[in-house]
């Protein structure tokens, strides 16, 4: 079963004259009589609730559904009697709406967005939702704000308020949908107002007549209507109608009594005093201008000159840049240079460190052997002096120093001595 959804405030319009022209051309083919087959059952309005699109008549026949989505080729381009929107946040298939046993019906069919009926939403993104009876004054929402990452809506979502009217039905009853007035003796009334006011020439004074004139089409066909009992339209559709060109006429003349202030402004500017006023402020601007061009070109020149210093710098720099590595690169091979003679010097300084000690080592086995040598002489040398002193003085008598230094073998033992001992000596000290 259809979940019905509760109406909200009164129906607001806000358009253009295209806007106007539009919707007079709508009702008239509204209330043009055709066959039964094509009789629409139901007329629903869509009024933009922040101007984002042309204001809307779809006409429903029984258990037709119409598509709301977005435009996606030139078939399918906006226009005041179909459901297509240039919006980036609808759905190429954003919903359905149908009329169907006296009630008109809407349905989100799986949309990215959401489609809300007086702040709520039907369905979950990708889901198809039940059908919902639409009222009277609902206000529908297709999609949702696109909003920047300043807090600023990149995109509008379409929102707008629905007004139904119920057509002739298949018993050739009528009646229209959501609050309004049976009496159809105030609707005559209301009726005859109307054409009292349409009637009426339309003055620059009275603002609120100007566009009348674009609701007097619609009621041509008026007492046709009242009083022709073959025809489908009722007297309420046509009072509601009428009241709602009226009301955008009411606010076309809002518009025009704005843009009368304004040429008003513009006139009083464009007097002989205020130009008299702007041409020496003209003139002065001048004067300044010519001085900013004079010191633009000042400018520009001492400009001129700092590039071509900064050009003759940058040429020094690169030539110093270049002196640079050339004196890194000598400077590179010299070290080079350097640690290949260090390691020359170091290599001669360890081959002259081990000669040094090879000689050392001779040395200290060259004066070990001649220690060993002078060891033995001594012993020879006391043997041969004990066995001289036997042969010629008696064991029993002492021999003193100066009796042995005159014996020969003595002499002879230090003759050969005393030279060893001062090379060994030599030796030793260095």
């Amino acid at each position: 079963m259809a979940t019905s959804v509760s109406s909200s405030s009164s129906v607001s319009t806000i358009g253009d004259d295209s806007k106007y022209a539009s919707r007079s051309k709508a009702t008239k083919r509204l209330n043009r009589p055709s066959p039964m087959s094509g009789t629409p059952k139901a007329t629903i309005n869509l009024l933009p609730q922040h101007g984002s699109f042309q204001p809307k008549i779809l006409d429903l026949l029984d258990d037709v559904h119409v598509k709301i989505g977005r435009q996606t080729s030139a078939k399918s381009a906006p226009g005041p009697n179909n459901g297509y929107f240039d919006s980036k946040v609808l759905s190429r298939t954003h919903a359905e709406v149908w009329y169907e046993q006296g009630k008109v019906y809407i349905k989100d069919v799986k949309s990215s967005n959401g489609t809300f009926i007086n702040g709520v939403r039907l369905s979950q993104e990708g889901e198809e939702s039940a059908p919902v009876e639409l009222n009277h004054n609902d206000v529908v929402e297709f999609g949702i704000d696109i909003m920047n990452e300043d807090g600023t809506v990149l995109y509008h979502k379409v929102a707008c308020k629905v007004t139904i009217i119920i057509l002739a039905s298949a018993e050739g009853t009528t009646r229209e949908a959501g609050p309004s007035n049976n009496n159809n003796n105030n609707n005559l009334g209301n009726v005859e107002y109307l054409q009292k006011r349409l009637s009426k020439p339309s003055t620059p004074s009275n603002s609120s007549d100007v566009g009348l004139d674009r609701v007097q089409n619609t009621t041509d066909f008026m007492p046709r209507s009242l009083y022709n009992s073959k025809d489908t339209i009722n007297l309420d559709q046509l009072v509601q109608k009428l009241q709602v060109e009226l009301q955008m006429a009411t606010e076309a003349g809002s518009e025009l009594r704005v843009l009368k202030s304004t040429v008003g402004n513009v006139e009083r500017c464009m007097s002989k005093e205020n130009l008299s006023q702007m041409t020496a402020r003209i003139a002065d601007l001048n004067r300044q201008l010519q001085q900013c061009k004079e010191q633009a070109a000042s400018y520009l020149e001492k400009n001129r000159h700092q590039d071509l210093a900064m050009l003759s710098a940058q040429r020094e720099l690169t030539r110093f840049r270049a002196t640079i590595r050339k004196l890194e690169s000598e400077n590179t091979k010299l070290q080079q240079d350097n640690h290949s003679l260090q390691d020359i010097v170091d290599a001669c300084r360890l081959d002259k460190d081990e000669e040094t000690l090879g000689i050392r080592d001779q040395l200290l086995q060259q004066k070990q052997v001649t220690l060993d040598h002078e060891e033995e002489n001594r012993k020879l040398h006391q043997q041969i002096q004990i066995l001289e002193v036997r042969r010629n003085f008696p064991s029993n008598q002492p021999i003193g120093l100066q009796q042995a230094l005159q014996i020969p073998s003595v002499q002879i033992m230090l003759a050969v001595f005393i030279p060893i001992f001062s090379v060994v000596q030599y030796l030793l000290l260095q």
